[in-house]
Formats: structure tokens, sequence, C-alpha cells
């Protein structure tokens, strides 16, 4: 079922595009945040 972005209210239609991508990029930063941390948690010789 394809949905036509061409009518209806524009912010709706914005968002729904949006939204997605959104919940990715917020995905990938919390993964991003964890491996930080994690990281930040190893001594610097096991880094080395």
């Amino acid at each position: 079922m394809a949905r036509d972005l061409t009518k209806g209210s524009i912010t709706k239609n914005l968002l729904f595009m949006a939204v997605p991508s959104m919940i990715g990029f917020g995905a990938q930063m919390l993964y991003d945040l964890i491996d930080i941390f994690w990281l930040g948690q190893l001594s610097s010789s096991a880094v080395a």
C-alpha cells in the first residue's frame, strides 16, 4: 500500500519520512555513547 505524499498535510508527510531516520540516528548515537563509555573503562596498557 503506497502513501501519496502529494496529498494531505505537509507537516505530517515530512514527519512520516523523517521519523524513521531520526530513530536510526538515535540508535546509532546510543551505540556510540555505550562504545565510548566501554572503551573509557579500559586501561591505557590495554589500548596500546
